[in-house]
């Protein structure tokens, strides 16, 4: 159980991922006490100049009450942003098990480039670019080029180093970012905070699953292009991630044993995410789904390492051999190459930014900044959290 009570100055609004169980407000100042049980943390959002909306889920869902907080400039945004958390929501309530407290906030915060949101029980943050539609970090592309196709003008160069991704791929990678990344904090609602882990020891825990858990929303949202676009968010991390040279490894390990930021990008929100696509194709995707909403309600509110998850879901599925030889191949083994058909040979850079002087010559660009940028979103690309 956990109690928070907050004063500040009047003109401020307090967001946290509690319960709201009283305010009170004096001629200078707020006060605002929340409460949360079975929460492993609570965060706290002091915003100033933002607005919010709020709307109640079905009563079936026990009348949750989901409320968007963001600058009082995005109305559009704030509405959108509003209809994919409370959507985002539903499906994974349905599909999981129902989500357990009485309110939900999701709120633009800077959080900077590489970074799409930031998750908490009862809350998530959502890098203020992204929840306005743009990229995280990355509003300096957007001013360099306004509408210019940058694909278009990079040619072919730099498609060739995004592996199997097309310019249409990319594209709609890119419209779907917000909705995706929404989608991946929401289900950390359920991986990490209602079934809990150790985030830093093992992050193959939770990390994969709320990248499966967006795949089910983008599902019911989008339908028959939902699968392509699936794939593509979570294997062009780990194409990436060897295009750039670094190398596969195993993914049931602690985050300070990767070697680098991209390779376990590349590893965890790829590779092992990839596995539970794969699981559905042994097993059945309502198999696969049904199995992880037991391991849900049988485990709420305990703490699991990546060895009790191993176990739980082969218990579900029914045939912990299978499985278990399945798990050990994507999540500690490295055939990363051979199971998601990646050339292993890696460039260790990005070809199609060679000849961005000579692309853009005449052109009045600052090639500097483009490079700059365009690395970024190429990282933020890999590292969606």
């Amino acid at each position: 159980m956990i109690r928070l009570e907050l004063r500040v100055p009047q003109g401020w609004d307090v967001v946290d991922g509690g319960v709201r169980t009283g305010e009170d407000t004096d001629r200078s100042d707020l006060t605002v006490t929340s409460e949360g049980y079975g929460m492993n943390d609570l965060a706290v959002t002091l915003v100033r100049g933002y607005t919010s909306r709020s709307r109640t889920l079905d009563a079936e869902l026990g009348d949750v009450t989901v409320t968007a907080w963001g600058p009082s400039d995005a109305q559009s945004e704030l509405v959108s942003v509003l209809e994919e958390t409370t959507a985002s929501l539903e499906v994974l309530s349905e599909a999981f098990d129902d989500y357990p407290w009485r309110e939900f906030d999701v709120v633009a915060a800077p959080l900077g480039s590489g970074v799409g949101g930031m998750e908490w029980p009862g809350a998530t943050w959502i890098e203020s670019g992204l929840f306005a539609g743009g990229l995280p970090g990355m509003a300096g592309l957007e001013e360099l080029f306004g509408d210019v196709d940058i694909g278009a003008l990079l040619g072919d160069d730099l498609y060739g180093d995004l592996g199997s991704l097309g310019r249409g791929e990319l594209g709609s990678m890119l419209e779907t970012l917000r909705l995706w990344t929404i989608a991946h904090e929401v289900g950390h609602q359920w991986w990490h905070v209602v079934v809990g882990n150790d985030s830093l020891l093992d992050p193959v825990v939770d990390e994969p699953l709320a990248q499966y858990s967006a795949c089910i929303v983008l599902r019911e949202r989008l339908g028959a292009q939902a699968d392509d676009l699936c794939t593509a968010h979570i294997e062009t991390g780990y194409e990436q991630m060897r295009a750039m040279g670094d190398q596969d490894g195993p993914a049931a390990r602690a985050t300070h044993e990767f070697v680098s930021s991209g390779q376990y990008a590349g590893v965890v929100y790829g590779k092992a995410a990839a596995f539970y696509p794969a699981l559905e194709e042994r097993y059945g995707r309502d198999v696969v789904v049904d199995a992880l909403g037991a391991v849900t309600e049988e485990h709420a509110f305990t703490m699991m390492t990546s060895a009790d998850l191993r176990t739980a879901i082969g218990e579900q599925l029914d045939e912990p051999v299978g499985f278990d030889a399945m798990w050990l191949r994507w999540m500690e083994q490295t055939r990363g190459d051979a199971d998601l058909g990646v050339d292993g040979a890696g460039t260790g850079g990005l070809e199609g930014m060679e000849g961005l002087d000579e692309l853009l010559d005449g052109s009045g660009q600052d090639t500097e900044e483009l490079d700059r940028l365009l690395g970024q979103l190429l990282d933020q690309l890999e590292q969606q959290n």
